[in-house]
């Protein structure tokens, strides 16, 4: 939608759409609203207010300001003072030096698309300036391949298909072609809304010649990569003067930094970087703008972390993990692209060795750290966070995060979702912004609480010592049971019937265990017809442990513990033999083959007890089969259904 102002001094406030607001002469407020917006301010000392990272700014004159409200937006130097909201990340510095002001706008160009095309012109096109037309050349053949191979390989970096075409005279079309310079081998546009944006001009007099005979290895393949960076909305690192006599905008690059070891868009290159490759600091600048492609490093991959070189980690798709288990330094890990991680200590440049950030558009679902104290950070998709060993400090985002903090006394940080928390060894805690009030604590059985906040968000906590609460600790340990919970009658009632208890089963079952025991109980179960029928009275002690495994654990026996809990099974019953083998299953170590499956069943079935008793809502046997079989071994699958109960969601 287009919103105008007056003359005078106007208030504009766009819709949730993308809109285009004019505040004309007058000292302006504008605020484009949620979508991507066009602002353009006019005369006078406009107020911008930002929302969106995609919005652009035009404007003529006076003394402006704005406040930022969107994470990583990349400010527009005609708006004199900037001020950002509590909590607003900014624009990482290795990017805001290689965009310029206008970039906010260059994606917005493509009104939704990925695509930009490309044209070989044999004459002048009209919209050329008379610098542009001076000496015109077209592009020879040689020419030509070249730069189809530069647009391949771009694509294979940066979310954009270039698409070849015989019309330049079109929006987002890239016109390549040479003339006749003075003092530069060449030059473009940045994107921009008119057929000029994005035209690309090369010399080809003086030492500038080899330019149409270019070549891997030659200075000619840096000077076309580097001009198809400012096509595509690069700028130099640096704000001197460049070739051309234009200051850049800024900021600039560490000095460091300003080299085409990092950026071709540097004027201080080495022959290393003569090919049609960008460097790091231009594919994370890009990436920002495009994203990655979404062609290359597609599979499941694992990103192992060096300790003497930067990590600049991108992706285009898969199950992904950032592996940092070969360093024994603390590692600092951020999943979200735009943060600064590390291992060991921060350096002053990203570039330094050790150095980690994920670029813009990646999606990082699972990280490990090392021996150290770690600190890593999630995102808002499914993650899986390991902290090993070290005093760790884990935090999963918003999405259904399993998180493993291994020895140590390791901390985590909030409840978002629905997520698996696992302490591991030493004294662990989970550490909530909640009051105690606010907050509910169901322990499930010795080793698992369930803690539940206001908003619905649940965590499934295995050895975790306490909770910190905004006005307290809370001690795991001297918690009981909630009152309708007995887990041995669980860990039966899993092991016989293969799902969760129903509530009237479950309580004639209770008040027989108080009456005869676990043992007489068990026995009896698996005397009934319908365990009977899962455990055939017929089978062989080989044949009944070997489903044990496979109905309980979820996995084949090893010859081992197929040989010892047959012979157990000599003098035990078989009611007996169950409760041995799933307390020895809960008392293994975190890992041992079988016990997530049964410990995450389990887990379930107590809660569906609470459940029931709290809601008064008895499930049938039918249902709760199908609810129980949607828990497997992943933790992320206990949470979830968890989860979806604790929202409001009936199950």
């Amino acid at each position: 939608m287009n919103i105008y102002g007056t003359s005078g001094n106007d208030n504009l406030t766009g819709t949730a759409g993308n809109d285009v607001l004019y505040g004309n002469a007058g000292n302006d407020s504008l605020d484009g609203g949620a979508g991507s917006n066009a602002l353009y301010g006019g005369n006078g000392n406009d107020f911008y207010i930002i929302r969106n990272r995609f919005d652009s700014i035009w404007d003529s004159a006076g003394t402006d300001s704005g406040i930022i409200y969107a994470d990583f937006y990349k400010t527009n130097e005609g708006v004199e003072t900037w001020t950002w909201a509590s909590g607003v990340q900014k624009l990482p510095y290795w990017i805001d030096s290689l965009v310029p002001g206008t970039a906010p706008s260059f994606p917005s160009l493509l009104k939704g698309g990925k695509t930009i095309y490309y044209t070989f012109p044999t004459a002048a096109p009209a919209h050329f300036t008379a610098e542009d037309a001076y000496g015109f050349k077209a592009f020879t053949a040689q020419q030509q391949t070249f730069a189809r191979q530069a647009f391949a390989y771009i694509s294979s970096v940066i979310g954009i298909q270039f698409v070849e075409t015989t019309n330049p005279a079109a929006a987002n079309t890239i016109v390549l072609a040479n003339n006749v310079q003075t003092g530069s081998a060449g030059y473009a546009y940045f994107p921009f809304d008119d057929y000029q944006g994005s035209d690309v001009l090369l010399n080809y007099t003086g030492s500038s010649a080899r330019n149409l005979t270019p070549t891997n290895g030659d200075y000619s393949a840096l000077t076309l990569i580097h001009e198809l960076g400012h096509a595509l909305g690069l700028k130099h690192p640096f704000t001197s003067v460049d070739s051309l006599g234009n200051a850049s905008d800024g900021p600039a690059l560490p000095t460091a930094e300003d080299t085409s070891q990092w950026t071709v868009m540097s004027y201080n290159s080495r022959p290393a970087e003569y090919n049609l490759r960008y460097s790091p600091l231009d594919i994370a600048a890009l990436q920002y703008l495009y994203g990655p492609s979404t062609t290359a490093q597609t599979g499941d991959n694992v990103y192992t972390l060096s300790a003497t070189a930067p990590n600049f980690i991108w992706d285009g798709g898969g199950i992904d993990s950032l592996d940092g288990t070969n360093t024994t330094q603390g590692v600092t890990l951020y999943l979200e692209p735009g943060y600064w991680g590390y291992l060991g200590s921060k350096a002053s440049l990203i570039t330094s060795s050790g150095q980690v950030t994920v670029n813009f558009g990646t999606v990082i679902e699972n990280a490990k750290g090392g021996t150290g104290s770690d600190t890593i950070i999630g995102n808002g998709v499914d993650n899986h966070l390991y902290g090993y060993a070290g005093d760790d400090t884990l935090s999963g985002g918003s999405g259904d995060d399993v998180l493993e903090g291994g020895d140590g006394n390791d901390s985590f940080l909030g409840v978002s979702g629905a997520d698996l928390i696992y302490g591991g060894a030493g004294t662990d805690v989970l550490l909530l912004s909640s009051g105690i009030t606010k907050t509910q604590v169901l322990k499930l059985r010795n080793d698992a609480t369930l803690v539940t906040d206001s908003s619905g968000n649940v965590a499934v906590c295995r050895s975790v010592e306490q909770i910190k609460f905004s006005d307290g600790i809370l001690g795991v340990s001297g918690l009981s049971a909630g009152p309708s919970i007995d887990s041995m009658l669980g860990q039966i009632y899993v092991a016989a019937f293969r799902r969760a208890p129903e509530t009237e089963g479950y309580n004639y079952w209770a008040k027989d265990v108080a009456a005869r025991g676990y043992v007489a109980v068990a026995d009896t179960m698996f005397s009934l017809d319908v365990v009977k029928a899962i455990y055939p009275t017929w089978m062989t002690s080989t044949e009944f442990v070997t489903t044990i495994y496979n109905n309980v654990f979820n996995r084949a026996p090893d010859t081992e513990g197929l040989n010892f809990w047959v012979k157990q099974h000599a003098s035990a019953s078989r009611g007996q033999l169950v409760m041995e083998m799933t307390n020895a299953a809960l008392g293994s170590p975190d890992g041992t083959p079988g016990k997530d499956f049964f410990q995450n069943r389990l887990d379930w079935s107590l809660y569906a007890v609470n459940y029931q008793s709290e809601h008064q809502q008895a499930m049938t046997p039918e249902h709760l089969v199908t609810l129980t079989n949607s828990v497997g071994a992943d933790g992320a699958s206990l949470a979830t259904l968890i989860g979806q109960a604790a929202s409001g969601v009936m199950i």
